[in-house]
């Protein structure tokens, strides 16, 4: 293994003082300014240019958030992805999407739907009528399955966020 990737003797102090003295002086000097001073600089800069529109996206839904309900965690997600997809689109006209950016916007629109399903309880279609007329029971038991198989979809497709950035 490489010295630089694990210490030798375990000791970790010595192993990131070692990966310190290899830095150029520029890397020693640069790395601060730009972890100190640049980067608050660029984020107060979003956060100030950003603010108004995130306040008119959320504040209606903080306004009625209660936190003993999972539906508000649901919609709280469900706005979210919603927003993400608006930054895809927009990326993806304006030329600066990634690659694979059409997959990403088909995932975060299918979780979208699940949510919107979830939340709505919306499993009663004209099937389920049919189904209730004839039995009951049996009736119920797919609006359930069809539930069960919303949240096992919704929970698959969130393994893949960490690849949802642009």
């Amino acid at each position: 293994m490489d010295s630089k990737i694990l210490p030798k003797n375990g000791n970790i102090d010595e192993w990131l003082k070692s990966i310190e003295s290899e830095m150029s002086w520029w890397d020693r000097t640069t790395l601060p300014i730009h972890r100190n001073i640049l980067n608050p600089l660029r984020d107060f800069y979003y956060n100030l240019i950003n603010f108004p529109r995130n306040l008119k996206v959320w504040l209606p839904f903080v306004w009625t958030y209660r936190n003993f309900d999972y539906g508000y965690s649901l919609e709280a997600l469900q706005i979210s992805l919603t927003e993400q997809v608006k930054c895809f689109k927009s990326s993806k006209e304006h030329g600066m999407a990634s690659v694979d950016v059409d997959t990403i916007i088909k995932d975060i629109e299918i979780v979208v739907c699940i949510i919107k399903r979830i939340r709505e309880d919306d499993y009663f279609n004209a099937e389920y009528d049919r189904l209730y007329e004839v039995n009951p029971s049996r009736a119920f038991t797919y609006h359930e399955n069809r539930r069960k198989q919303d949240k096992e979809l919704l929970f698959k497709k969130l393994k893949k966020v960490e690849q949802w950035w642009d």
